[in-house]
């Protein structure tokens, strides 16, 4: 039997040489046409710190036509309403647990398309930046409207399904 170092340090190393998954972007279908978050913040105003803001008409387009959002509707749907997206990302979801309570162990592709109405410096994440996420699911449906800082909306759907 090995000491207790020895299974220690064949765990470390087995992790170590383990390949890494591939990223997520590799295995989920996108918009070949959408920027990814980072090179469409390379091109806009907040990357030379100063302000972007969203266009008064494609504000008032989007304030406009969110309510006619479902869930269920493709990214063609959602464009057709709300216009092109600033970016597209996408990630693995898993929600933990189906709807009949079983155990969900497979993760989900996901793809979220971002919709700045105001972008104020370099922190993709900031909280106080105003700004709606929508997401689909793998099967291209959508699954959540989340607005941030836009008081006129509310969320629509859920990020678990």
């Amino acid at each position: 039997m090995l000491p207790m170092q020895a299974l220690f340090l064949f765990f470390v190393v087995s992790l170590s040489v383990s390949p890494a998954p591939p990223p997520a972007h590799s295995r989920c279908k996108l918009d070949p046409k959408l920027p990814d978050s980072f090179r469409w913040f390379a091109t806009n105003s907040a990357a030379s710190g100063r302000v972007y803001v969203m266009s008064p008409e494609r504000k008032s387009k989007i304030l406009g036509n969110y309510s006619k959002l479902r869930l269920g509707m493709t990214p063609k749907e959602v464009a057709a309403l709300l216009g092109s997206a600033d970016y597209e990302e996408a990630g693995l979801r898993n929600s933990g647990f189906r709807p009949d309570g079983s155990r969900d162990l497979e993760d989900r592709c996901s793809a979220q398309w971002g919709y700045y109405f105001k972008k104020t410096g370099e922190n993709l994440a900031d909280m106080n930046d105003s700004i709606l996420i929508v997401e689909f699911d793998s099967d291209r449906k959508l699954t959540w409207a989340a607005p941030q800082k836009i008081p006129q909306l509310s969320p629509i759907g859920s990020p678990i399904r």
